[in-house]
């Protein structure tokens, strides 16, 4: 029963956290945006948590919630979940110039991609 809770409870404050970060990045420029991924320091967290399952509920909750996919926001705001759940993480935006100008922001850990197929073909110009 403790475990259902807990794991009822996890997702109940990636909810709020998504829903809220949500509404105050969506009113932010892109500006803002970074400056407020920069802020983010790495909290101590009560939680065991899989960064892949916080991404996975955070993409849900704005796909199913907002209708958003994008990847600014959605990479924004699972950074800073991450941060406050104390994982530490790092927040990339990278462009491909191909056919035509395409960019891409994702998250890595330890350099690892997190839920990320392919970035080889984007060329980073910002990290944090």
């Amino acid at each position: 029963v403790k475990k259902v809770y807990k794991k009822l409870y996890f997702n109940i404050i990636i909810f709020f956290y998504t829903v809220i970060l949500y509404i105050k990045f969506n009113n932010l420029s892109f500006r803002n945006i970074i400056t407020t991924v920069e802020s983010q320091k790495v909290n101590s967290s009560f939680f065991e948590v899989n960064p892949n399952v916080v991404l996975e509920l955070v993409r849900a909750y704005l796909n199913k919630c907002f209708n958003n996919t994008n990847c600014l926001l959605r990479s924004a705001i699972s950074f800073v979940v991450l941060k406050r759940l104390g994982i530490s993480v790092n927040f990339y935006i990278g462009v491909n110039y191909d056919k035509n100008i395409e960019s891409h922001a994702w998250l890595e850990i330890k350099k690892k991609p997190i839920l990320e197929p392919s970035i080889e073909k984007y060329k980073v110009i910002y990290q944090f």
